[in-house]
């Protein structure tokens, strides 16, 4: 789902800077065999890490990155990519104790465990299942992470 969209993606922005795989990893600070993995569509889930520095990179939301087509806001505050996943544990457990949003929703879109395993001992949410949250709640994955 979301390789071909980073595959398109990148391959539009490297096409536009002129930048070869090896200038792309340079400036991401990424292997080039991570790069062509992306270029070529073959990680089918990259991390928020990765996409985080790619979106940043470009100066573009994480929505853009991964296809998404939401609501996009042109000025995003820098985070720090080990910041990523505290700000998105902050937004979910404020998500999940909001009223109007039930525990449950949330885990008809992750497994309780895996919910429970991120809320309670920090363990990160994969790209996927933040995607299936932004979706359901209708916001955009920089708003989740505070960017």
């Amino acid at each position: 789902m979301f390789a071909i969209a980073l595959q398109n993606y990148l391959l539009e922005k490297m096409k536009k800077y002129r930048f070869s795989n090896k200038i792309l990893s340079d400036k991401l600070g990424f292997s080039t065999s991570l790069v062509s993995e992306f270029t070529q569509a073959r990680k089918q889930y990259p991390s928020m890490p990765a996409l985080l520095k790619i979106a940043d990179l470009f100066n573009d939301s994480i929505d853009q990155v991964i296809g998404r087509n939401i609501g996009v806001k042109q000025n995003f505050k820098a985070i720090k990519t080990e910041d990523l996943q505290i700000n998105l544990l902050k937004y979910v457990k404020n998500k999940i104790g909001t009223a109007n949003v039930s525990n449950e929703a949330a885990r008809s879109l992750i497994s309780p465990a895996h919910l429970k395993r991120f809320l309670y001992q920090s363990t990160n949410l994969g790209t996927s299942a933040i995607v299936r949250l932004a979706d359901y709640w209708e916001v955009t994955i920089d708003e989740m992470i505070g960017r």
